[in-house]
């Protein structure tokens, strides 16, 4: 005889007691038709004593027995069950019954499961119809609910049972495909992440374009306006010359190339990382050619002193913002000063002079 097999056991604590003794009837039903199928009526009543423990064994002292149920266990366990079964009442069962609902997080199976022990004791004459009703007004799905009443006088308990099911198979087969994509999904973003980096970084280490032309050209910027050295607009003559810094306040040059502050540039977030671009205001020691704004969306040409000027439209600003090197290619006599006006807190607006 195999004794390997899962053994019957009885939780005499269990706040349910008689649906415990149901479920453990039915676990030793299992056993009795299977692994200990070969036995005779008075062996499984032995084992049948060592199942229902200590506890159980103590109510067995005090059964009443006629001669032979001993040796019965279909005799035994009806004994233990009209110990342990309260008396009926049907209303208090009915009740009960119209009172469950599923659980947030309880599965329907269990529902269902729960329902039909309720409804054991409640003696209704036409229970399947009842147990129809139950599970449209229990069922936690408004969209299963609505499913089961547009079937109307075609509802069967079959389909009442199989709706919900197939809805939370649907349900639970969603949530993986989601898992799936969202997975993928973040792939992709740390792929475009991590080629952004890259693009940077090469960005970083190679000189652009910008930087290039100015190395090889002849001449450079003058070192007191900003503009081209040979101030050919004005007759040869450095507008700066006579002036005083306003940030420094040291004579023949401009704030806008004293060395003594900050220089504020453009930063521009890509479109990979983000649905929408947003432009900030830094203040940094490095200059960001307009080139490279140049390349996103929505750049009009605008013209500023009858020169053409890229400017990009943004309909929720407040001010118009321009670089010091597009500024600088403006051929203009006027002089850079520290505005008083604050776009943030930690931004240093640069405006021209003649413009205020």
């Amino acid at each position: 005889m195999n004794t390997q097999f899962d053994h019957p056991r009885i939780d005499w604590d269990a706040a349910d007691l008689y649906k415990e003794f149901e479920r453990f009837r039915c676990h030793m039903s299992f056993v009795f038709d299977g692994p200990l199928s070969a036995l005779e009526a008075k062996q499984k009543a032995g084992w049948l004593g060592t199942w229902i423990g200590e506890q159980g064994r103590e109510i067995y002292k005090t059964l009443t027995w006629a001669e032979g149920e001993r040796e019965d266990p279909t005799k035994v366990l009806d004994k233990f069950a009209n110990y342990i079964r309260p008396r009926k009442n049907k209303r208090i069962a009915r009740h009960r019954f119209k009172q469950r609902k599923q659980g947030a997080t309880e599965s329907f199976d269990r529902f269902l499961k729960d329902l039909k022990l309720l409804l054991m004791d409640c003696e209704y004459a036409d229970s399947d119809d009842m147990l129809i009703d139950a599970i449209i007004a229990g069922v936690k799905e408004k969209r299963v609910q609505e499913r089961l009443l547009d079937k109307g006088e075609d509802l069967t308990l079959a389909k009442a049972i199989e709706i919900p099911q197939q809805f939370e198979m649907s349900q639970k087969q969603m949530r993986i495909v989601r898992e799936e994509d969202s997975q993928v999904s973040a792939v992709a973003i740390r792929t475009k992440h991590t080629a952004y980096a890259n693009k940077q970084s090469h960005s970083h280490n190679a000189p652009t374009k910008a930087a290039q032309k100015q190395t090889g050209s002849k001449f450079k910027n003058c070192p007191k306006c900003g503009k081209h050295p040979q101030h050919a607009w004005n007759q040869g003559k450095c507008p700066a010359k006579g002036s005083v810094c306003s940030c420094c306040h040291k004579p023949n040059h401009w704030a806008a190339v004293c060395r003594s502050r900050g220089v504020s540039t453009v930063s521009v977030e890509p479109e990979d990382t983000l649905k929408e671009e947003i432009l900030e205001i830094n203040l940094t020691l490095d200059d960001v050619p307009m080139a490279i704004v140049a390349d996103y969306k929505w750049i009009v040409d605008i013209s500023v002193l009858s020169q053409e000027v890229q400017f990009r439209i943004d309909t929720g600003a407040k001010c118009n913002t321009l670089t010091l090197d597009c500024y600088q290619l403006l051929m203009h006599t006027g002089e850079l000063k520290r505005s008083n006006k604050v776009l943030m807190r930690k931004v240093l607006c640069i405006q021209c002079a003649d413009n205020q």
